[in-house]
């Protein structure tokens, strides 16, 4: 996911099976709109990075990645 140069992006998980997102941190993106974050989880579930633009959180072009905890 490639954002606007500087701008916050939250990181979001969603645990297999259920409809709500739970944010799980955020980092600011680099002069280059690109951006890296580390997290971990002990349940399988979807990551994605979002940013807010108008108080709601938008996902536009993101990369959902799925993780599989064993």
């Amino acid at each position: 996911m490639t954002v606007l140069f500087r701008q916050r992006v939250y990181v979001l998980f969603q645990a297999k099976g259920k409809k709500s997102w739970t944010q799980s941190g955020s980092v600011k993106a680099d002069s280059h709109g690109h951006f890296t974050a580390r997290f971990t989880t002990r349940q399988d579930g979807t990551w994605v990075g979002a940013h807010l633009a108008s108080g709601s959180y938008v996902d536009a072009e993101s990369n959902h990645d799925y993780v599989d905890v064993r």
